[in-house]
């Protein structure tokens, strides 16, 4: 009887010695892989995100130079000049409310078109006329 409790205190012993043995190896390499694929991951939602920021940047870029011809296309058109020129003239501010529908038109990335007269302290816009109240 005292023999069998000494077999079995050893073969608990040796039991538990293996699990531990065999366990914390898996237990590392487990702990590796899941660092490693967190590390993994985080790279790839960068480079999504740089990805996607440098897209951004280019079409910001590309609507900005846009918006920079559109605008210099608008101060060399002759009824822009004339109404400036007029001090805010209702025969150019129509000829120029007319122009300002097309932009539209043409471009549908624009909402408004206005022009600001600091002159007659007006702003002129594709439906009409405000005034400026400094």
């Amino acid at each position: 009887m005292n023999e069998d409790k000494r077999l079995k205190k050893i073969f608990q012993k040796n039991f538990f010695a293996s699990l531990l043995l065999s366990i914390t190896p898996c237990f590392l390499i487990l702990t590796i892989f899941l660092v490693y694929a967190n590390y993994w991951n985080e790279k790839q939602i960068a480079d999504i995100n740089a990805t996607f920021a440098e897209s951004a940047g280019n079409v910001i870029n590309g609507a900005l130079s846009e918006a920079e011809t559109f605008a210099i296309n608008l101060s060399n058109q002759l009824d822009v000049s004339a109404y400036i020129a007029s001090n805010g003239n209702e025969y150019f501010a129509e000829k120029c409310r007319s122009l300002f529908r097309s932009f539209r038109i043409v471009n549908g990335n624009i909402d408004d078109v206005f022009i600001a007269h600091l002159d007659t302290d007006s702003i002129l816009y594709s439906t009409g006329l405000r005034q400026i109240y400094r």
